[in-house]
């Protein structure tokens, strides 16, 4: 999805000009220049990189081609806007990491969680030691992913555009492997980085459980968690729950984080996980907490990092987390075991 929004979206920044996109179908290439209205196309990214004058790229290939086009913008000295998750493998994420580190250059991951202002609100509620030192995290997220693994026609509004249709035969999207193992490495992975990102922390050890809608990939996990900093997260992953007679991509959770001192509760429907409240229970009372600040997309903030030095809203070395914990989810799935996670 990402191939259709972020460019629009840094366009809107005003700050930043799309001057050259690749695509491999030469018809979706084309409609990309008449929709983004840019001269230059290309079928071969390496080709762009050698030719076009640029200063920053977005990489929005398929999750198991993130790698070599990252790198190869990275060692050119460019700034690099890299769709979630980052990789599908933790060595193949630090190595990325690692090389922005060597170029000096931004390495963006495409988070949209951090930007919205009402978990931008829960983050400081819990730095601020609202709830107390924070002990557990657990979240539920139900959505209806069907369409790609089954036959159901996809909303016309994900058939349109130059991203093309996301369920057609033969989309990368419908092939597991691709994706790095299905829906919980793919939209679960938002689920993930917001979760590790408010507990400030990485996983350590790590079980789960997995069951496969039909044949093709593993679509419910239950997942289990230690951190470093000693508290738990736990996670009930579900892509096979509808909310109609029809697709919609319907989507709801929850959020709910423990402190020492209470717990703050955040809840959303739909499938872009923007969470609309913040309750705050302490002492047998229930609080809701208006959240304050503006919501942002994270290609603005890129576009911030890149050009006033601004805080990075989603640095390569946090993002690592989550394909750290994705990785040992899926190990722990096929072996029955207890995954220990060797970070950096």
């Amino acid at each position: 999805m990402g191939v259709v929004a972020l460019p629009p979206k840094l366009q809107e920044t005003g700050r930043a000009e799309v001057v050259a996109v690749s695509r491999r179908n030469p018809e979706r290439l084309a409609l990309a220049q008449q929709q983004l209205n840019v001269s230059e196309g290309y079928t071969d990214w390496r080709e762009m990189l050698e030719k076009s004058a640029l200063d920053a790229v977005l990489v929005c290939t398929p999750h198991d081609a993130h790698v070599e086009p990252t790198l190869a913008a990275l060692e050119k000295g460019l700034h690099v806007y890299l769709e979630k998750p980052m990789t599908i493998k933790s060595a193949d994420a630090w190595q990325l990491v690692e090389a922005a580190e060597r170029a000096d250059r931004v390495l963006t991951i495409g988070y949209n969680n951090r930007g919205n202002h009402v978990w931008q609100s829960v983050k400081r509620l819990l730095d601020d030691g609202a709830i107390g030192p924070l002990r557990q995290i657990n979240a539920t997220m139900c959505a209806d992913f069907r369409a790609f693994w089954q036959q159901m026609p996809m909303p016309p509004a994900f058939q349109s555009g130059f991203g093309g249709d996301l369920v057609a035969p033969g989309n990368w999207r419908t092939q597991p492997e691709r994706m790095g193992g299905g829906m919980f490495s793919d939209s679960g992975s938002h689920l993930q980085d917001l979760l590790l990102w408010l507990a400030e922390s990485s996983p350590s050890q790590v079980t789960a459980l997995a069951q496969r809608s039909g044949d093709i990939e593993l679509s419910i996990i239950d997942l289990l968690a230690r951190l470093d900093n000693g508290s738990s997260l736990s996670i009930t992953f579900n892509a096979t729950v509808s909310g109609g007679d029809e697709l919609s991509f319907y989507g709801q959770g929850r959020v709910t984080c423990y402190g020492e001192r209470g717990a703050i509760t955040a809840d959303w429907t739909g499938i872009g996980m923007g969470a609309k409240e913040i309750w705050v229970d302490q002492d047998g009372k229930r609080t809701k907490v208006e959240p304050d600040g503006e919501s942002f997309h994270p290609v603005a903030g890129f576009v911030a990092t890149v050009l006033d030095g601004a805080p990075n809203p989603c640095p390569a070395h946090e993002a690592a987390r989550a394909v750290m914990l994705t990785e040992a989810a899926y190990r722990s799935a096929e072996t029955g075991q207890m995954i220990q996670v060797e970070g950096m």
